[in-house]
Order: structure tokens, then sequence, then C-alpha cells
């Protein structure tokens, strides 16, 4: 297939992400299994990526397209956001996007068929999986947030024997109030009842920040994390404000990722990573996300202090032989 050939832009964009797990299978089926230079390892406590770059959540929300992913050339998959009960998207218009910006914008609210569901599909296909599987977890929408580290110890319970790598996700503009967690005195309530279960599990945890958080408050924000067990983090989420070719989305709801996100997730890793030489830490884990499109974006990223990276809006702009291209 030729790399140009982008028929699902033709689409409404919400009927293109419903028919995108279907199309993504087809186009694998025609693709040969990519192969990369063992230069480009990534190890980080056991774990071996065969590159850098790897599938942000939100693409594969089921677990249903993992091993398309694999045989197209990503180096690990982030799946979900999954909740313990399965849950329909926000009510109306949930994603559209801007070719001009190649951005995107949705306001989906963590759709998925519950925790359960989602297990017995992965634990179907987990033989057949040879790349790092991280999983995206989530609280119902109904669930207060008193309440909230109730269902993430729910999603631990869950995937516990199919992965050790969990993304705390907390950072969504989707879930009303979620983002309230990441608020200093509620981020350590959260914590505090999930960290007994991860060392006892000897899980790792990952932390998804937003990139409309205040960078005045990052220093105390990670010092108090990773007491309390994060071993890495995700940066970022996607913003509710509305930056560069973004502004003829919805104002009022919803989150941008893509080219219109990138100068604020590149600013909140460099930020980040200021951080990060002030507090050294064994092991610490850093992957970013947010408008990486092209080579050059991510030796920018490796620059400025991170080990991985994620994309999601590239994958629809420039094709899903992404991974092939970009090495």
């Amino acid at each position: 297939m030729k790399s140009n050939f982008r028929p699902w832009l033709w689409l409404p964009p919400k009927m293109a992400h419903d028919f995108a797990p279907y199309g993504l299978k087809f186009w694998s089926l025609f693709s040969k299994k990519a192969q990369f230079s063992s230069k480009l390892t990534v190890s980080w406590k056991g774990y071996q990526f065969k590159h850098p770059l790897g599938i942000a959540g939100g693409v594969d929300k089921q677990g249903k397209q993992v091993l398309a992913w694999q045989k197209l050339g990503a180096a690990f998959v982030e799946v979900g956001t999954i909740t313990p009960e399965p849950q329909t998207p926000n009510p109306g218009t949930i994603i559209l996007r801007e070719s001009s910006s190649e951005s995107l914008w949705n306001c989906m609210g963590f759709p998925n068929d519950g925790s359960q569901k989602v297990k017995k599909r992965l634990l179907k296909i987990q033989k057949k999986i040879h790349i790092p599987i991280f999983l995206n977890i989530g609280k119902n929408r109904n669930t207060p947030n008193e309440a909230a580290h109730e269902d993430y110890l729910k999603g631990l319970e869950s995937f516990k024997d199919i992965t050790s790598i969990f993304v705390l996700n907390i950072s969504s503009p989707n879930t009303k109030n979620l983002r309230e967690l990441l608020e200093f005195e509620n981020l350590k309530k959260f914590l505090s009842p999930l960290q007994e279960y991860k060392d006892k599990h000897k899980l790792q945890f990952l932390l998804k920040l937003s990139p409309d958080m205040a960078l005045n408050s990052l220093d105390s924000l990670v010092i108090a994390a990773e007491d309390l067990g994060v071993d890495g983090w995700v940066l970022t989420n996607t913003t509710s404000t509305r930056p560069g070719g973004a502004h003829s989305f919805p104002k009022d709801r919803g989150g941008v990722s893509g080219q219109s996100l990138k100068p604020l997730s590149v600013k909140f890793l460099k930020e980040f990573h200021q951080v990060c030489l002030k507090y050294p830490k064994k092991d610490r884990l850093v992957i970013s996300a947010g408008g990486v499109a092209e080579l050059s974006d991510w030796k920018e990223r490796a620059a400025s202090g991170a080990h991985l990276a994620q994309v999601y809006s590239a994958l629809i702009f420039k094709g899903p032989s992404f991974f092939k291209k970009f090495y």
C-alpha cells in the first residue's frame, strides 16, 4: 500500500474511528513484519523495547488491535483506558479532526467493554504478544473521587496477570472532576491505598499528567507521588485549552491532541526534566506524548529527558505504517 494512501480521512471522524479496528487488521495482513536495529533497544526493569516509540492510550481502547500494532512495528502498546464496569461514550459529538493543523479533539469519556471482557480478550492472545503491554486504568464516571482508588484497585486486580505496567489515568479532561485527583492532598489520599497492592504484586505504576497543570507544582507532586510508589510518568494527556490550530474545536469540553498540543507537551517535558535533575532517581521512566510525528520530534523529546515516546494523532494523519517509516 502506498504510504500516502489515507482513505480514512475521506470519512467523517466518528465513522473513521468506528471502522479503524477493522481497517487496521486488514492493513496489517498486507504488511511485512517490521525489523529494527538492536541499537535502538531500550531497557527498563526487565522489559525490552525494540525502539523508543509505542502506541498511546486511547488508540487501542479495548485490546483488540495489539497484534496488528505489534506487526506494524510498535515497540509497545498502551491498552485502555479500561474501567471496572462497561461504559458508554459521553453523549453528543465525541471526536473531531482538523487536517490543516493535524490535530484531534475528543470527548469520549473512557468508553470500553469493562475490565472482565477486556481481560478475556487479552488472555486469548497473550502467548502471541511479544512486546511490552501497558494497561491504562481509570474509574467509572459514576464513581465519586473519594472512592476512585477502589476502581483502580479493581483494575490492578483484573490485569496483574497480563502485565505489571499500569498507567494510572487521572488526567483526562473527559471525566467530570477527575483531574482534581492530581491536586496534592487528593493525590496522596488516592495513591496511598494503591501502594500496598503494588508492592505486594510487584507492579509498576506510571502516572499520566495533564499539560494544563501549573508548572510550579511539579516539584511537590513528583516527590509525593514517587514516595507513594510511582515509577514513571506519561507526559502528557490532552489539553483543555485550544492552542495553535485548534480554535475550531468546541471550547467547553473535550481535549486536544496532535500538533496543536505539541508546544505544550514539549514545554511540560522540559520543565519536568529540570525537576528530575534536581531529584535524581534510578530507573525513573519518562514517556513523552503529544505531537510526536517526525524523527526530529523524537530527538527533541530524547534531548529533553524522555526515554520513550507515544503516538496517537500521527497514526491518523501519517498512516498505520508510521513506525516503519520512522526509522
